[in-house]
C-alpha cells in the first residue's frame, strides 16, 4: 500500500519462502525469463494473486463474463 500512496497505479505481490516442488521450480526458472522477454516486466512472481490498484486503473481492465480468473501482469 505504501507504493500506491507514493503514486504507483498498481502493485503486485511477491510470495516469499515458497516450498514448491522441484518440477515447479524448474518450470518457473524456464518460463519466467521468457515472460520477462516478451512482456518487458521485471516482476518477481508472475502468478501471485495479490494485486492492489487504484480504482481508475481497475475500471480500465477489460473483463468479460467469467474470464476474470487471471489478470495478467501489468
Amino acid at each position: 500500500m505504501k507504493e500506491i500512496k507514493n503514486g504507483a497505479d498498481a502493485v503486485v505481490g511477491w510470495r516469499h519462502a515458497r516450498k514448491d516442488p522441484f518440477s515447479k521450480r524448474i518450470s518457473s526458472a524456464v518460463a519466467s525469463p521468457i515472460r520477462r522477454l516478451f512482456i518487458g516486466s521485471d516482476l518477481h512472481d508472475f502468478g501471485c494473486p495479490f494485486k492492489v490498484m487504484k480504482l481508475e486503473c481497475a475500471k480500465e481492465l477489460e473483463i468479460h463474463g467469467e474470464m476474470h480468473r487471471y489478470i495478467p501482469p501489468f
